[in-house]
């Protein structure tokens, strides 16, 4: 469950993505440009996830990978890439 303090439950997340935590790195980047739980800042999350991706962070590029994947069904079918 996410703090009742906003502000607390922000920081831990802006720590943890500070160590690289990928997972935190997705939920509040979710979270900022959604904008249901805490007010929303699509560029905040955008310099978050390109921070991580200048770092060449593995899982963020696996993540965009799969990204790519879904939207682009006609060019990356399953059979072929397995």
């Amino acid at each position: 469950n996410f703090p009742k303090d906003m502000l607390l439950g922000v920081n831990y997340f802006e720590k943890s993505i500070s160590l690289n935590c990928t997972d935190s790195l997705l939920f509040l980047c979710n979270m900022l440009v959604k904008g249901d739980v805490i007010p929303k800042d699509v560029s905040k999350a955008k310099r978050y996830l390109k921070q991580h991706l200048n770092e060449n962070n593995s899982s963020i590029l696996f993540f965009f990978f799969l990204k790519l994947m879904k939207k682009e069904k006609k060019l990356f079918r399953r059979k072929e890439i397995i």
